[in-house]
């Protein structure tokens, strides 16, 4: 299936959201179980929204999933936009990853999963949304978990520096058949850290 890349100079949930809808086409697939992080928590959540009931469950970790000031908005601001448009070119830089995501997580990150995460936030696509998010250009609706009608798990590591958990309550109380799972002792990075906990309580979720 094609996907429409003008998209990715206009609105960038639709580009994502062409992609999915292209994945689904592709393989056949009529609905599904989602799972979505940080920013792809986000991006579920819309494709939730858009998808409705055909998303039989949905399993948001540490998302991202209000608007408003952030701490990264002025060191965004003083970089500039030269700045993205070089990573968009060149990518991020491996000391960069290293920085960034060593830091997300409570416990050391394997060499492999430092290197995932770098590629694949080494995206123009993703790049972008993450300049947006940063420079808060309005591509996080705040009004679209109260959208949403899917059986949803929240799960949130209480040691979260990237996104606050105390978030995680709120959003539970704007999704109407939600539920919350805290995990101690974990960061950003929930389906990592305490992955055989994670694992079973997706599962949970699914069977129920």
């Amino acid at each position: 299936s094609e996907v429409n890349e003008a998209k990715l100079d206009g609105d960038l949930l639709a580009y994502y959201l062409d992609i999915f809808n292209a994945f689904l086409v592709e393989n056949k697939i009529d609905s599904f179980h989602l799972v979505g992080t940080s920013m792809g928590g986000y991006i579920s959540m819309e494709i939730a929204n858009h998808y409705g009931l055909r998303v039989k469950t949905l399993c948001l970790s540490n998302p991202l999933c209000y608007s408003g000031k952030n701490k990264a908005d002025k060191a965004s601001r003083f970089l500039g936009p030269n700045f993205f448009k070089s990573l968009e070119k060149k990518g991020i830089p491996k000391w960069m990853a290293n920085l960034l995501f060593s830091r997300s997580a409570n416990k050391p990150l394997a060499k492999s999963e430092i290197t995932k995460r770098h590629e694949l936030n080494s995206r123009s696509a993703t790049i972008q949304v993450i300049e947006s998010i940063l420079q808060n250009k309005g591509i996080v609706k705040d009004d679209i978990a109260s959208k949403l009608i899917n059986p949803s798990l929240i799960i949130w590591g209480q040691d979260d520096k990237v996104l606050n958990p105390s978030l995680a309550t709120r959003l539970n109380n704007d999704i109407r058949n939600s539920s919350l799972k805290l995990y101690n002792n974990v960061g950003h990075m929930s389906f990592y850290e305490a992955s055989d906990r994670f694992k079973e309580d997706l599962m949970e979720l699914i069977n129920s």
